[in-house]
């Protein structure tokens, strides 16, 4: 077991943790940020949305996209607290707690507002949304809470815990996303947030994926710190600053090719 696994595991263990907790560490070591429903381009911009307001009251604690050539996923992820018990056992069978059922109510609750409002929604996103901008959305969930539980048999949990969600929301523990870490190639992942109408880094952790080659500086905003570890990185950002867009590859401006 590694720090990240042992520290979170430790956490997660805390009588005193509580959701945000959880959601500070996830942030800080984006490694364990599990991403279910990922197309053929993986996660966009390799960026997970923090925090990101499907209106002002419904505030998800992650979202992020990923494409196909054809449409986008969006995923909007909800984390309830760790602690949080998923089944009782009553007569033989296993039913589910009165918190599991008002997360997954929660859940159907946004289902049904992106479905009345969806239009604001795409709008926020609109300016990470590139390339293939005309190219349909398709909404789905995560629900992430609890953990395993000994007193219930771990299949007959999974599969109850499955049958709670659909083919657009999907349900797992905190034991869930361990597992995915340590079970399958994990890549560190940005963490940005969108203020007013531009995105922002959170977190930097690692070289952005295609991003300035598609955003501009009406689209996202730097601290100077992060702009210096950008231009370490390599990235040309003086110039994107200019309203230049960088090349995938050598992190410098379309503009030189028109030298040749």
């Amino acid at each position: 077991m590694d720090d990240i696994v042992k520290n979170f595991e430790i956490l997660l263990s805390d009588d005193n943790v509580s959701e945000q907790k959880c959601q500070n560490y996830l942030e800080k070591h984006s490694k364990l940020i599990y991403t279910p429903f990922l197309l053929n381009h993986w996660l966009h911009f390799n960026a997970i949305i923090s925090k990101f307001p499907l209106d002002r009251s419904l505030i998800s604690d992650f979202a992020y996209l990923t494409k196909s050539s054809n449409f986008w996923y969006f995923v909007l992820v909800e984390l309830e607290h760790p602690q949080k018990r998923l089944f009782r056992t009553q007569n033989g069978q296993i039913i589910p707690t009165a918190k599991l059922t008002a997360a997954v109510a929660q859940i159907h609750a946004w289902q049904d507002f992106v479905r009345k409002n969806n239009s604001e929604i795409l709008r926020r996103i609109s300016p990470l949304k590139k390339p293939l901008t005309n190219n349909p959305v398709y909404f789905k969930y995560l629900l992430v809470i609890g953990r395993r539980e000994q007193r219930v048999s771990g299949q007959l949990a999974r599969d109850r815990l499955s049958s709670l969600g659909s083919k657009d929301f999907f349900i797992c523990t905190y034991d869930s996303i361990i597992s995915a870490y340590q079970e399958c190639p994990i890549f560190e992942k940005n963490i940005i947030r969108l203020k007013r109408d531009k995105y922002e880094f959170k977190y930097l952790h690692t070289e952005p994926n295609g991003m300035f080659a598609y955003l501009t500086p009406d689209d996202f905003s730097m601290t100077v710190s992060h702009k210096k570890t950008l231009i370490r990185f390599g990235y040309d950002i003086n110039e994107w600053e200019k309203g230049e867009l960088l090349r995938l590859g050598d992190r410098k401006p379309f503009k030189t090719d028109s030298s040749l």
